[in-house]
């Protein structure tokens, strides 16, 4: 990227948010003002025992996670054993590299970390295994 001068721009983010793209910015002579707008936060365990029950009993076909801060959260309530049979789908490499960093395996990773890729990288899961059936 082209030195682009200065400019100035306001970086709403979470408290979680990885700081790449502000750096980047910075980089090429960009003021970034970055401010934390949301906190993620640890839910209470709420209906933990009835997504363990259906883990445990296969009744869920795929996990998603769209941040690595929801899996880490997840996982806070639901113990890794449970998911070492789930499949999992993962937005992105961030998000892929929480899962692994736990021992578990990424399933579904779509090419580009959008929801339209992951959703039809999901598609295609289903339809596969519609296949093989």
């Amino acid at each position: 990227l082209a030195k682009l001068g200065p400019q100035h721009l306001l970086f709403p983010r979470g408290n979680l948010a990885l700081t790449e793209a502000p750096k980047i910015l910075r980089q090429h002579e960009i003021q970034v003002d970055e401010i934390v707008v949301y906190r993620t936060i640890n839910s209470a365990r709420g209906n933990s025992s009835e997504i363990e029950t259906a883990l445990r009993a296969a009744t869920i076909d795929l996990l998603t996670f769209f941040s690595p801060s929801s899996f880490t959260n997840f996982v806070e309530l639901i113990p890794t054993d449970i998911l070492s049979s789930a499949t999992i789908a993962v937005i992105g490499p961030t998000t892929a590299a929480a899962v692994r960093n736990t021992g578990l395996t990424v399933g579904i990773m779509p090419v580009k970390p959008s929801v339209k890729d992951m959703v039809d990288a999901i598609l295609s899961y289903f339809e596969n295994e519609q296949g093989m059936k």
